[in-house]
């Protein structure tokens, strides 16, 4: 199923690629998408849009769309000018090379930095399609190693112990470990203590007074055998301390245990805290509204941010938000709890009711400018569903919902950009004249992403969307207990990922 993380449009001007660049960057990172990736898709948006411009004689606006579907990310460009198909340059003939030809449109490049490229033209409306493709990577978690040591052979010589394990990197003084760990992330740093400029006492302490990085674990490792300067590299709280020379068993077994270690600690100091937030996010939504009917499952992996299920009704209608906060860590619960509080306030403040639409451009802005707030990223779907049978429907990234009727189902293709990435963010809305032979699935990206292979993953889809197409015609409560006891069989308990899924029906 497709999902829509940006979308927009801008004028046919060079000068107006830089600043949609800078716009289309914003939204990949803040969607955690690797920076080799993100190099490349960016590469390849400049790329077209620069011939598009040049050479393709477009007057509308350039639209621009970038999505994530099943296992590939999507960057869809449209215009309405001459057409050109990167994907049969070479193969044209004469009288047309002087609009396809390769000579300064760079679509070897384009090749060269995609994984698949897709062209469509109509001749009727003057719209070109071209969509430029890339699979998603893998997303297997690798811990990240620092090696700081003044002898470059040895940390050269225990990189090569942990790399099959560790992302590994090594700095050969104190002073270059600082500098490097203002740019980079890093799980655990070994460290030599005795070293000329800062000495691993001294980077100790800069981690422990830097709030940034004070809770990265420490392990010193050194041939120092005096007991005082050992006393004093204990009492800064380091994890580990062992003496060289090091095995490569004695250090990977240490590294292991201090990992899994503060794993323990970290979980059983957020515990509490987790249930008591957890207790107040849990979804809440009633069974019926006038001639609607719904009903939600959900699975919490205990972890990070979690799905909000937040309604309110009128006389005539009753709005629904359902947001997913990112994140796996005690902040990301705080934040969800944070905007959980929010978003129900900007449901319950106005009369008569906001929008779909007008709830995510407010909500999006509260995200853009509370220093807080922004640093975390989220989706949003939100909707409304009104007593004469019509459901209007409006979206900030969230995964696409799917319409199921007639034994078929489809994608509702609304969509728009994640909240917090520009200032004034405006969404579209859908209105559905709903029939009472139709049902509508919302949820969350963990009911399709919650397996661990990409093959697995698209597995799940496939038989999620089978099961509530062939569980239309059952009750919505028998049918939603159906379709997640297939996610449950699929995905594990705990999944991967929180996961929520609402039916709703007339």
């Amino acid at each position: 199923m497709q999902r829509i993380i940006f979308s927009d449009q801008f004028p046919v001007t060079l000068s107006s690629i830089t600043k949609m660049r800078g716009k289309l960057q914003k939204t990949l990172i803040a969607s955690k998408i690797e920076n080799s990736l993100v190099s490349k898709i960016l590469l390849a948006f400049s790329e077209s849009s620069t011939n598009i411009i040049i050479h393709n004689n477009a007057i509308e606006p350039l639209f621009i769309s970038f999505s994530q579907y099943q296992q590939e990310y999507h960057l869809a460009i449209m215009d309405n000018g001459f057409p050109w198909d990167p994907t049969t340059y070479n193969s044209l003939e004469s009288d047309q090379l002087s609009i396809y030809s390769e000579n300064g449109r760079g679509i070897s490049l384009l090749h060269s930095v995609t994984d698949n490229i897709t062209y469509n033209d109509s001749d009727s409306s003057y719209i070109n399609h071209l969509t430029l493709i890339w699979e998603i990577p893998s997303t297997i978690y690798t811990p990240s190693i620092l090696i700081v040591d003044d002898d470059e052979p040895t940390s050269r010589l225990y990189s090569a112990y942990l790399e099959p394990f560790f992302n590994v990197s090594f700095t050969t003084s104190g002073r270059d470990a600082i500098e490097w760990l203002k740019h980079n992330h890093i799980d655990l740093i070994i460290s030599d203590i005795r070293m000329p400029d800062i000495d691993g006492i001294s980077l100790r302490k800069h981690v422990n007074q830097n709030p940034k990085i004070e809770l990265i674990r420490f392990i010193f490792m050194s041939s120092v055998r005096e007991k005082d300067i050992i006393d004093r590299a204990c009492d800064l709280g380091v994890d580990d301390l062992l003496h060289k020379p090091v095995s490569r068993d004695t250090l990977l077994q240490s590294i292991k245990r201090v990992l899994s270690r503060t794993e323990q600690i970290e979980q059983l100091a957020s515990s509490k805290i987790q249930r008591k937030i957890s207790n107040l996010l849990k979804p809440q939504i009633p069974s019926s509204f006038d001639i609607w009917k719904m009903c939600f499952k959900h699975r919490n992996t205990g972890r990070g941010g979690g799905d909000i299920l937040l309604s309110h009704r009128t006389a005539d209608s009753i709005n629904i938000t359902i947001i997913d906060i990112m994140g796996h860590d005690e902040m990301a619960k705080f934040f969800s709890y944070a905007y959980g509080g929010y978003v129900r306030g900007l449901m319950k403040s106005y009369t008569p009711p906001l929008t779909p639409s007008k709830l995510l451009e407010k909500l999006s802005k509260i995200a853009f400018d509370d220093d807080l707030l922004s640093h975390v990223i989220l989706t949003c779907c939100s909707l409304s569903l009104n007593v004469n049978g019509q459901l209007t429907i409006a979206s900030a990234g969230h995964p696409a919902p799917i319409l199921i009727s007639n034994n078929s189902a489809s994608c509702v293709n609304i969509g728009g950009i994640l909240p917090g990435l520009t200032p004034n963010a405006s969404y579209d809305e859908m209105t559905i004249d709903f029939d009472r032979n139709q049902r509508i699935a919302i949820f969350t990206d963990g009911l399709f992403e919650s397996a661990d292979t990409p093959d697995r993953r698209l597995h799940l889809e496939n038989k999620i969307v089978d099961s509530l197409i062939n569980t239309l015609n059952e009750k919505i409560e028998n049918a939603i207990s159906t379709i997640i006891s297939t996610f449950d069989n699929l995905a594990g308990k705990p999944p991967n990922d929180d996961t929520l899924l609402l039916l709703i029906e007339r």
